[in-house]
């Protein structure tokens, strides 16, 4: 014979191995709680204020905030930023915090990107002005050195359309591909 806990999560009990009046169990009858769900809220040596920390922030539970999960949480800077606006967030905004520290939830220290694209031009932009002192340089792998925009290469597929190599090192790689390429065809013509 099983019961059912009485904090209504609805998960069954265990028969009960001892009389314990201080628990009200009776020996051979289903416990009245699963462990640990006796004590609930403030007084749960685990209980955290309804906070629960995380990698990419504070959840807090709330299910009724109109950016909640399927399960109630909601970060705290998504709280944030949806009550400084005086609405819910759009779905696919995204909050950059500026010290990125995803723990500083301070109001001052968060922008809200309207998609991802904008967080990663941000972040770009963050981590150029950090290493070279402007927002509008761009790091050439080649050469390992920041450029302004305009030093850079023109590459459609990369990101703002530049690519990751200076103009006087594309021009370099381009002269050593074309010196590769012209000794591979004169070696297949067949001049043996």
């Amino acid at each position: 014979m099983r019961g059912f806990c009485v904090c209504g999560c609805g998960q069954e009990t265990n028969l009960s191995q001892i009389t314990n009046s201080k628990f009200g169990s009776i020996k051979g009858m289903p416990n009245r709680y699963v462990h640990g769900h006796h004590i609930k809220g403030r007084n749960n040596p685990h209980y955290n204020n309804g906070k629960t920390y995380t990698k990419d922030g504070m959840l807090l539970t709330l299910p009724n905030h109109p950016n909640a999960r399927k399960d109630g949480t909601v970060l705290e800077h998504i709280v944030i930023c949806s009550a400084v606006l005086g609405k819910a967030l759009p779905l696919k905004a995204i909050i950059h915090h500026w010290d990125k520290d995803n723990s500083n939830n301070k109001s001052f220290n968060l922008l809200i990107c309207q998609d991802q694209a904008f967080h990663t031009i941000i972040h770009m932009r963050q981590n150029a002005y950090e290493q070279s002192g402007h927002t509008d340089y761009r790091y050439c792998n080649i050469c390992e050195q920041w450029h302004p925009m305009k030093d850079m290469c023109k590459n459609r597929s990369a990101s703002l359309g530049y690519g990751h190599t200076c103009k006087t090192c594309h021009r370099d790689a381009e002269r050593i591909r074309r010196k590769e390429t012209k000794n591979v065809v004169n070696f297949s013509s067949g001049d043996l």
